[in-house]
């Protein structure tokens, strides 16, 4: 009995049958093609914040960078190449937290420079070959700043793009306060965080309060930091200071005369003050007498140079 013959198949060598699995693999799980570079930075960035929630002071910066950028600029930052931008923020303070939000918002193409100002040996004339090498191979720079006179020369001479970050107002906490709290706190006053360092107004975002205690909070802080519980009189109607009324009444005449009509010279004007606790009225605490002086004669309009603290430029 003859043997059935056996039907005729092409040998395919061993590793080309090996590639073969490993194609049909690859079309089972369906991977997918690699995309564009910027989208799979985007993708990353999401995937590490995914199931993280963001702290108080990332979605307070991020909520005031929006308001001060307006969304097609924001556009252009993410997708542009070689561009040169200044940031100036409000204060020291909002330098690392607006480059940390920069940083993950805008993409992989972007290098810094920050100036804090605690350094001192950052200054315009310092990283300017940093900004020039990148901006030369295509990357973009970014500058950010309390103050633009910190940045390198180099950035702040040729920016294509000069943004002003102000403190956040009462719209820009509205949203900052419904994104932490996932609550609208309604409509607030103008000016409900004025005066307030990024600190401050981080430090009144607490997760599981409400919105309305954050409000509570930003007022109270803002409330202190004004000194609203404290009344300075006027100077003028002031008459329970006695002596120390005239005296700060003669001096702020005099710094009229000197500043705006040139009528005396500056060795004309008296000075000098002492005031000692015997010769306090009842009720007139001295810090309420230095204070409507201070009030009344401005000091800071007429000496814009002078130091910052009162006592200091009070003594001049």
């Amino acid at each position: 009995m003859k043997k059935p013959k056996k039907q005729k198949t092409d040998r395919i060598p061993k590793t080309f049958a090996a590639l073969r699995a490993g194609a049909a693999a690859e079309e089972q799980f369906d991977l997918p093609e690699t995309g564009d570079p910027e989208d799979d930075a985007a993708q990353r960035r999401d995937a590490q914040q995914k199931g993280r929630p963001a702290s108080a002071t990332a979605i307070v910066v991020a909520a005031t960078f929006e308001a001060a950028v307006p969304k097609k600029l924001r556009r252009r930052l993410a997708h542009g190449k070689a561009l040169a931008v200044t940031v100036i923020v409000p204060g020291p303070d909002w330098v690392a937290p607006v480059h940390a939000y920069a940083k993950s918002a805008l993409g992989d193409q972007w290098r810094f420079q920050t100036r804090a100002g605690s350094d001192r040996k950052q200054s315009a004339s310092t990283g300017n070959d940093e900004v020039a090498h990148d901006l030369s191979r295509g990357s973009c720079v970014m500058g950010i700043a309390a103050d633009a006179a910190l940045l390198p020369s180099a950035l702040t001479r040729t920016a294509d793009i000069a943004i002003r970050i102000d403190p956040p107002g009462a719209a820009v906490l509205r949203k900052a306060i419904a994104r932490f709290a996932r609550r609208s706190p309604g409509e607030l006053a103008a000016g409900i965080a004025a005066g307030l360092d990024l600190h401050a107004v981080v430090a009144a975002f607490r997760p599981g309060t409400g919105a309305p205690a954050i409000v509570r909070r930003l007022e109270a802080s803002a409330a202190a930091e004004r000194g609203a519980t404290e009344r300075v009189p006027d100077l003028e109607t002031a008459v329970e200071f006695g002596e120390a009324r005239t005296w700060g009444l003669n001096l702020a005449r005099d710094i009229s005369d000197f500043t705006n009509f040139k009528k005396i010279p500056w060795s004309a004007v008296d000075r000098a003050c002492i005031v000692l606790p015997a010769t306090a009225s009842p009720g007139t605490p001295r810090s309420w007498r230095r204070r409507a002086a201070e009030f009344r004669s401005s000091p800071r309009r007429w000496d814009p140079g002078s130091p910052s603290r009162p006592d200091s430029w009070i003594r001049s």
